[in-house]
């Protein structure tokens, strides 16, 4: 459930994870009111070609406005073009040098209090659950739990499909294929990927944010 090859080196592992995060950050700056679909995908395949990076383990998500409640596998609305005041969230999964990184952003435009606060709730809940897991030491599904009564503190529900996973030296799936949800043991750091996706019932607006547990 924890191994990885022993072509598996942390340095190159995190140096994959800080160029993914420099991508999504850059794609994210040139998503703009008017970006359809198609031309935000494009935007974040460029932004990540632009530091080496061309393999992808997972395809590469945007999910603009109605969108941002959907899960991995829902398809996209193709039709959907982001608004003045609206929301979005990049998710990627690129492979480097034979390692994986697996990073999942929220964003805004505009200044609508309660996108901005929603796109933030995510990325909080991220942090207190990683804060939990540092100090209590708990199960994989202990953190979702915790996560889904943060979630409902602040009046959002959390989607539990999007319950994590293994990550690693490619592919991870020769290791591990459940979720970190399903995970009994302490998940370890570096190894698994906590996802967070939430959806604001009143907006039927979502966020998402995922990283790796460090």
């Amino acid at each position: 459930m924890h191994s990885v090859s022993e072509k598996f080196d942390l340095d190159t592992y995190q140096n994959v994870r800080r160029l993914t995060q420099l991508a999504v950050e850059q794609a994210a700056a040139l998503i703009v009111s008017g970006t359809n679909h198609s031309r935000g995908q494009e935007i974040i395949i460029n932004e990540l070609e632009k530091f080496g990076i061309t393999e992808r383990w997972h395809p590469t998500k945007l999910r603009i406005g109605g969108d941002t409640v959907k899960t991995f596998r829902e398809k996209p609305d193709q039709s959907i073009v982001l608004q003045d005041n609206d929301i979005f969230f990049i998710d990627v999964g690129p492979v480097y040098k034979e390692h994986e990184a697996d990073y999942g952003q929220t964003y805004t435009v505009g200044d609508d209090s309660r996108l901005l606060e929603l796109a933030k709730s995510a990325r909080e809940i991220f942090y207190e659950v990683q804060a939990h897991w540092r100090a209590a030491g708990v199960s994989g599904l202990e953190l979702y739990k915790i996560a889904s009564e943060e979630a409902q503190k602040r009046g959002l529900e959390l989607n539990t499909t999007m319950d994590g996973h293994r990550l690693g030296d490619f592919p991870h799936g020769l290791f591990h294929k459940g979720s970190l949800r399903g995970c009994q043991e302490i998940p370890l750091q570096n190894v698994w990927v906590l996802e967070i996706l939430l959806k604001d019932p009143k907006l039927n607006l979502g966020s998402f944010y995922e990283d790796i547990l460090i």
